[in-house]
């Protein structure tokens, strides 16, 4: 009987050091707030070529979950290390972010001003206010249906001192 309390506590306690551990790998976010619009479609396929030299095709495989989020960063405020598992357009509309991407080898911020995008193509990545000033970015997301919209991810190992 002490042997199998002994035994239960021991898995007891290496499932909580476990998710303990696990938790303690993800960089949650502070700073920011933001209103999330969302829309369901089945598959989408879209194309349009009304001028001659510009074209836009969006194509999807599979129900999908597109996402409109407006994101406001308080000065100093981060995401978090995080993913998502679609692709997502990214607009600034205030400020100045700076991105940091695991792709990068030497995770090198990258600055993104007012009137300009990112394109997210499904990668580990983190965006910081690094100003005094607000910013604020606006993102559509073409998720698959029923995905977490984000994924909380560890800090690339060449990118540990960013948060």
């Amino acid at each position: 009987m002490t042997r199998r309390f002994t035994i239960a506590a021991a898995l007891v306690l290496g499932l909580a050091l476990a998710s303990t551990a696990g938790n303690a790998l993800a960089t949650p976010g502070s700073g920011v707030s933001s209103s999330i619009a969302v829309g369901h479609f089945d598959a989408i396929d879209v194309k349009s070529n009304a001028l001659p030299d510009h074209q836009v095709k969006i194509n999807t495989k599979g129900a999908t979950d597109m996402y409109v989020v407006t994101n406001t960063f308080a000065p100093g405020a981060t995401t978090g290390w995080h993913t998502h598992p679609g692709a997502s357009l990214l607009i600034v509309s205030e400020g100045t972010a700076t991105v940091y991407e695991d792709h990068d080898s030497n995770c090198a911020p990258r600055l993104v001003t007012k009137d300009s995008g990112v394109i997210d193509a499904n990668h580990v990545h983190l965006v910081r206010n690094e100003t005094s000033e607000r910013l604020v970015i606006i993102a559509v997301q073409f998720l698959p249906a029923g995905a977490a919209r984000r994924i909380d991810a560890p800090a690339p190992e060449q990118c540990l001192g960013v948060q």
